[in-house]
């Protein structure tokens, strides 16, 4: 697979999901190598870092966070 094809083919509007860029951090691999990392092919698609995305805007992880809709989608 052609990572950076891929990588050009999506759209970030679209937003990826933890599974695809895992995926394509796995994918990445030349003679045995793996080219690229997770955490570099998030900052590539402009998608936030796991602790980002498992942490409300308020600060509290999302999980307990009782008021973490009204956080994420209309600001703390």
């Amino acid at each position: 697979m052609d990572v950076m094809k891929e990588l050009n083919s999506l759209s970030i509007r679209k937003g990826l999901t933890n599974e695809q860029v895992s995926l394509l951090a796995e994918c990445s691999v030349r003679g045995g190598e793996q080219r690229y990392t997770e955490a570099q092919i998030r900052d590539m698609v402009g998608a936030p870092t796991i602790e980002e995305s498992e942490t409300c805007t308020c600060g509290d992880p999302l999980e307990t966070c009782p008021d973490s809709y009204e956080h994420m989608t209309h600001g703390a």
